[in-house]
């Protein structure tokens, strides 16, 4: 199975990974460890963690993932990590077709799409920003229109999408409700999680100001409609919940 992490530069998107691969609750990545991981991903001279720059090859990743059927189950991912500035940047696509037409064509195969927004100026931030950088701040009429772009993109060039989780990344940068919502949402693999009321509570509270475009999108064909969350690096409990849910459905279908 190709998971493809897409998002605009700066996002998050190989954080994430690396976030992930140290571990959480419910999920171990087995290979590549994340020394590895940390190291491939970079900057050798100041040890921070790089941006993407050019379309990878894929990397396998081997995870354990907790799930309610019994035991941890091992699952083969096929990670992707996406330069975001071919998203955000049409001058790159430009200056670069070969890269381009490399990762359409890639995002064109792939039925498990993973798509991370920036947050939003809407609510009151809590915590200290990353790093001590300021993020690349939208307001909510810009965020609304790169969400509908996204969605457009998604429908006209991934036939093969059976999947699509859209999660609000570095979450603890606007929202003040993150200790209680990890509280409340924390998956246990010994009790049913539902996923339905889980997807309703975010896109409610989260997502609701693109209610138009979301309905909009899944009006029009291949009428995938998308699962939603909230993910943070500092969560690990929401971190986790995108990865947890792709996993249930690999449990039943290993061609997922």
């Amino acid at each position: 199975m190709s998971v493809i992490i897409i998002g605009n530069r700066s996002v998050g998107k190989t954080s994430m990974i690396v976030a992930l691969a140290k571990g959480t609750q419910n999920i171990q990545v087995i290979r590549p460890d994340a020394n590895s991981l940390i190291e491939r991903f970079s900057n050798p001279e100041t040890g921070q963690l790089a941006g993407t720059f050019e379309v990878k090859d894929p990397i396998s990743l081997s995870l354990r993932i907790n799930l309610s059927s019994g035991k941890g189950q091992e699952f083969e991912v096929r990670w992707i990590d996406t330069p975001g500035e071919y998203w955000s940047n049409p001058k790159q696509r430009d200056s670069n077709p070969e890269q381009w037409q490399k990762l359409t064509e890639i995002v064109s195969k792939s039925k498990s799409i993973l798509l991370l927004l920036p947050p939003y100026l809407y609510r009151s931030r809590s915590v200290k920003l990353e790093e001590g950088k300021e993020p690349e701040e939208l307001d909510s009429e810009t965020w609304k229109k790169e969400l509908k772009n996204w969605l457009a993109f998604l429908r006209k060039n991934c036939p093969k999408l059976q999947h699509l989780l859209i999660a609000i990344h570095k979450a603890d940068l606007f929202s003040n409700d993150l200790d209680k919502d990890e509280k409340n949402w924390q998956y246990n693999p010994d009790k049913l999680f539902r996923w339905s009321d889980y997807d309703d509570h975010i896109r409610k509270t989260y997502f609701d100001l693109a209610y138009d475009i979301i309905r909009e999108h899944n009006s029009q064909p291949p009428y995938i409609s998308p699962q939603f969350f909230i993910t943070t690096i500092h969560k690990p409990n929401l971190l986790e919940l995108p990865w947890v849910y792709l996993g249930s459905y690999l449990a039943h279908d290993y061609n997922f």
